[in-house]
Formats: C-alpha cells, sequence, structure tokens
C-alpha cells in the first residue's frame, strides 16, 4: 500500500511544490517589477526636476542678459541726455557772459551805457523828490 500510496503524495506534492515556487516566482518577480516601476518613477521625476532646474536657470540667465542690455543702453542714453544738458549749460553760460559783461558793453558802446545809467539816475531823483516833497 505504501509502495501505490506514496507515488501519489510524491506526485501531489510535486505539484503542490511546484506551484509553490512558481507563486514564490511570481510574488518576486512582482515584487521586482514593482522596485523597477518607482525606480522608474523617481528616475523620472528626478529628470523633470533637474529639466526644470535647466529651463529656470536658463530663463534666469536670459533675463539678466536683457536686464543688462537695458541697463547698458539706459546708462548711454542717460549720458547722451548728461552730455546735451551740459552743453545747454555751457551755452547758457555763455550767453550770460556775453550779454552781463558790462566792461566789454561799455567799451562796446559807451553811449548806450551812459543813456541806461543816466535814465536809472534820473528815475531814482525823480522818486528821492518825490518822497521829500513837504505837503503845504
Amino acid at each position: 500500500m505504501f509502495n501505490f500510496v506514496l507515488p501519489l503524495m510524491w506526485k501531489k506534492w510535486l505539484k503542490i511544490g511546484t506551484a509553490a515556487v512558481v507563486v514564490a516566482g511570481l510574488v518576486y518577480a512582482g515584487i521586482y517589477v514593482r522596485g523597477m516601476y518607482k525606480d522608474a518613477l523617481a528616475n523620472a521625476e528626478e529628470k523633470g526636476r533637474q529639466e526644470v532646474i535647466i529651463e529656470q536657470t536658463f530663463l534666469r540667465d536670459r533675463m539678466l542678459a536683457e536686464q543688462n542690455y537695458l541697463d547698458k543702453e539706459a546708462k548711454e542714453e542717460l549720458q547722451k541726455i548728461i552730455i546735451q544738458k551740459n552743453r545747454e549749460v555751457r551755452d547758457l553760460q555763455r550767453k550770460l557772459q556775453i550779454e552781463h559783461d558790462l566792461d566789454r558793453l561799455l567799451q562796446a558802446k559807451p553811449e548806450w551805457i551812459l543813456k541806461l545809467v543816466q535814465k536809472g539816475t534820473n528815475e531814482k531823483l525823480t522818486e528821492l523828490e518825490e518822497i521829500t516833497q513837504w505837503e503845504d
């Protein structure tokens, strides 16, 4: 009887063992695949972060370059304005010196200066006379 039962039990245990090995292999394969999926997902997320960092760095560098260009243009424009205003100031100073250079004017037109001085003196004399008159 053992001769008959032993091979049946052996076949049964062999099938159970084979099934257990297959199930264990499938479980291991599932765990392995799940780990690979998580690694791939983590790598993809890291790659995505790196791409975002690279893109942000590129955009920042481009913005800085544009800002530097605009700053340079603004400085050049400001320097042009300063040069123009300095020229205007020099021209106005020259004009003021020319208009108010009494020595030169006295040498060029002495009769005109004499006329102006006499006119001012006469105005002040009449003003003084008006102030000092007695009213009866």
